[in-house]
Formats: structure tokens, sequence, C-alpha cells
């Protein structure tokens, strides 16, 4: 870890998750001009990672992006791969020029 994100880690771990903006702006002086985005930065990617700790333990949380609801399935699906159909596509083609398959699941 670099020394400015120690010090903004250090700060981060210190304060919480939410910085007000007279300390954004200290640190902004203090620190470094590009301190206060890589602030908020790295708080993003620590309520991230806090969010798919969530998701994994628990099965259900929120995308924080597009803040849509996620419910992780016990069951299981088995999904069929088309790879080798593709891959014999691309082989045709290189030799003809073209290639094309039909799928009907």
């Amino acid at each position: 870890m670099g020394k400015i994100n120690k010090i903004l880690e250090d700060i981060i771990e210190e304060r919480g998750k939410s910085l007000p903006s007279d300390l954004i702006n200290d640190i902004g002086h203090t620190v470094s001009k590009y301190a206060p985005k890589q602030a908020s930065r790295m708080i993003r990617q620590k309520l991230r990672m806090e969010e798919v700790k969530k998701i994994v333990d628990e099965g259900e949380g929120t995308d924080i992006r597009f803040h849509k609801p996620i419910k992780l399935s016990s069951e299981e699906t088995t999904i069929f791969g088309y790879g080798h159909i593709i891959k014999k596509n691309i082989d045709e083609a290189r030799v003809h020029g073209f290639s094309a398959s039909y799928i009907d699941d």
C-alpha cells in the first residue's frame, strides 16, 4: 500500500465510512490535491466489499451500483455450453471464409 493510501486508510478507519466535507478539504490541503478523490474511491470500494460479503454470508443484498436487490439461489443449474460449436465455426470460417450453425434447444 502506498504512503498516501495508508494515510487515507487510517483516516477512513478512524472516521468511518463517510467523511465530512471540512475533513475532505483538509485532506486536499494537507495530504495531496488528489487525496479527496482517492479517499472517496476507497470508501466506495470498502462499501462494495462489505455488501459483497453480506450477500455471500446471508444470500441476499443490494447491488450498490444499480440499487437492485440480489438474491443468491441455492438451487444448482446446469448450463450447457456452446463453446465447441463456436470454435468449430471459427475454424471453418478461417478455411472457407464463413461458417454457420443451428442450435435447437
